[in-house]
């Protein structure tokens, strides 16, 4: 089973007659790393909106795990993301008013469930939260903060993590911190990694990437893990 399919999605935004996905045809395996690759506006924030069952296509089909998240209600497609859908934002987007464990947990507290602490510390050692439990948002550096919502989005063991830019906002040094973490936690956890990212430096991290243009995958091919082969067939592709 897929972690991930996307079959044949189309969405328009309201008002346009431009389709922002046009037969998008994607699908990631169960505890793959994988990158998708394209310039501002190609829609691949779109499509993780879609991956998530925040957004619903126009027409084609979102498989999470086997489940269409399209077809379900907000109360269902709520429920289905906290237990299956990891979710990393360029700036975290943790809840400033929680604390570090309060809001890896956060999937849990919002479940009504009891938080397995357990899980959480296991978390902490493998990604360096360790005497950071108890401080705020506020408190963090943006790697810290990063490192934290990694946490949160590993915490319910879901089907896949949908990274959006997870470096977008940090030092070189930082980013090279939070390449390595997902390429070790893509190793040890079971989760599969879909990365969107604009830097072929953490595209190369994943195993395979995928370059959306004009609505659809362009093409898809191993990264070798080398950057600079990254950077030339992303200029092949939007030359």
């Amino acid at each position: 089973m897929n972690a991930l399919a996307a079959k044949n999605l189309i969405y328009a935004y309201r008002n346009s007659s431009a389709k922002v996905l046009d037969g998008l045809t994607l699908e990631i395996a169960e505890g793959s790393f994988e990158a998708l690759m394209g310039p501002s506006g190609c829609g691949k924030s779109t499509f993780l909106h879609i991956a998530a069952g925040l957004l619903s296509p126009q027409e084609g089909k979102m498989e999470i795990a086997g489940e269409d998240v399209g077809a379900m209600n907000d109360s269902a497609a709520a429920k289905f993301r906290r237990r299956n859908i990891g979710f990393v934002q360029q700036d975290g987007n943790l809840v400033e008013t929680l604390s570090v464990s309060e809001n890896a947990v956060l999937p849990a507290t919002l479940a009504g469930e009891r938080p397995v602490w357990t899980r959480f510390y296991t978390l902490a050692a493998k990604l360096g939260l360790w005497g950071l439990e108890e401080k705020y948002p506020a408190e963090l550096s943006g790697g810290e903060r990063q490192r934290a919502a990694i946490a949160r989005a590993l915490y319910a063991e879901p089907a896949i993590i949908l990274a959006d830019e997870p470096t977008g906002s940090l030092d070189l040094a930082n980013a090279r911190k939070i390449r390595a973490i997902l390429q070790e936690l893509n190793k040890t956890e079971k989760s599969a990694i879909l990365l969107v990212t604009h830097d072929p430096q953490m595209a190369a991290a994943a195993d395979r990437v995928h370059f959306l243009k004009d609505g659809r995958i362009a093409s898809s091919h191993p990264t070798g893990h080398d950057a600079a082969e990254v950077s030339r067939l992303y200029l092949e592709t939007y030359k």
